[in-house]
């Protein structure tokens, strides 16, 4: 555990130190932003991860990505016809 409490994780999601436990979403030390999207993200590779799991396969590590969204401005005029 970090000092700020996050869950220390490796590249496939398993809590450091810890056999057979897994973390995702805002409580990980990943150096991330902390939204929902990637808590989804994360939740993916994890299935991915826990089915490799039982079925010996290689797991897939998580790769951190960029979150993008794009804000539209408008003048207020221009939506309430003012």
């Amino acid at each position: 555990m970090t000092d700020s409490g996050a869950l220390k994780v490796d590249e496939f999601l398993q809590v450091e130190g810890q056999e057979n436990v897994f973390a995702i979403g805002d409580v990980t030390d990943i150096d991330e932003l902390k939204m929902a999207y990637m808590a989804q993200q994360h939740a993916r590779t994890l299935v991915n991860n826990l089915v490799a799991e039982v079925t010996g396969t290689p797991k897939t590590p998580y790769t951190p990505g960029k979150f993008w969204f794009a804000i539209a401005l408008f003048a207020y005029s221009h939506i309430f016809g003012k």
